[in-house]
């Protein structure tokens, strides 16, 4: 882990923390105690069973209040940097026009925001976010129209085009303690936009119950407690139905190991 971290320090886009030796190694020493008390929890008696159970009911609970509390907004205090189309080596790049970007009445430039700190707040407060923009034709992967960065590198907001979907990234707290990141993504919003089109943008509210109108058309999407796996893995791009089949699959892992030890007590018990 330490060697990973070190030849971490030689690559672009790439950042070593002393945080992720330490996860590694914790992670390392927890799956060898699993493995070393297998027989005790694998094959345990009814009495174990039912802690085991009980234990297991309550982690899945706290993995959902988790997820809830992860997924709010996390914006450090900072210099902040609007950017307008910008051109990033891991992304692909909007070839439309943004024309203006406000946040309430703060107009947020192309280049350093003067009055930062009033920009954090006005995101924090929920002051709508309007982006005006000239519409281009659909990316072949994640594209951004306007996206706030801070003197750190770090991404505190992103709108931008993804094919045909409109997505909107945030800084959350998962993001902070160097989990994966997630979106919302409005499948098909810009289906219908045609290169040169006028197209307005606005984010009423970050967090997890943001809404979103583009030409009017708005939309409320939310961040429930079930997206606890794109803190894990985001893999990006996905169908509303793989969306929800992801949730539900996480929902069953974190069943899992209470309902396989309430079947063991109850087997035990007979």
């Amino acid at each position: 882990s330490v060697a990973i971290e070190v030849v971490q320090l030689f690559l672009p886009g790439r950042w070593s923390s002393l945080a992720d030796v330490i996860a590694n190694t914790l992670g390392a020493a927890l799956g060898v105690l699993l493995v070393r008390t297998a027989a005790r929890w694998l094959s345990p008696p009814p009495r174990r069973a039912a802690w085991l159970a009980f234990a297991g009911a309550v982690g899945a609970a706290l993995a959902l209040a988790a997820t809830t509390a992860l997924v709010r907004p996390a914006l450090p205090d900072s210099r902040y940097f609007g950017q307008w189309t910008p051109r990033f080596a891991s992304m692909a790049w909007y070839r439309g026009f943004v024309d203006s970007v406000t946040l309430g009445g703060q107009t947020l430039p192309d280049g350093e925001i003067p009055a930062s700190g009033q920009a954090r707040a006005g995101l924090l407060a929920g002051l709508p976010l309007h982006v005006r923009a000239s519409a281009a034709r659909p990316t072949e992967a994640l594209a951004p129209i306007f996206a706030i960065a801070d003197d750190r590198q770090r991404g505190i907001l992103l709108i931008g085009a993804d094919r045909d979907d409109l997505v909107l990234v945030y800084r959350t707290r998962a993001a902070a303690m160097r989990f994966d990141q997630p979106d919302f993504r409005l499948a098909g919003a810009l289906r219908a936009m045609r290169p040169g089109e006028r197209l307005d943008i606005v984010v009423d509210r970050i967090g997890p119950h943001p809404c979103i109108t583009i030409n009017a058309r708005r939309t409320c999407p939310s961040l429930g407690p079930l997206v606890g796996w794109a803190l894990v893995w985001n893999p990006g791009r996905l169908t509303p139905a793989a969306h929800t089949a992801a949730s539900v699959a996480w929902l069953a892992m974190l069943l899992l190991p209470s309902c396989y030890w309430t079947v063991c007590m109850s087997r035990r018990a007979r």
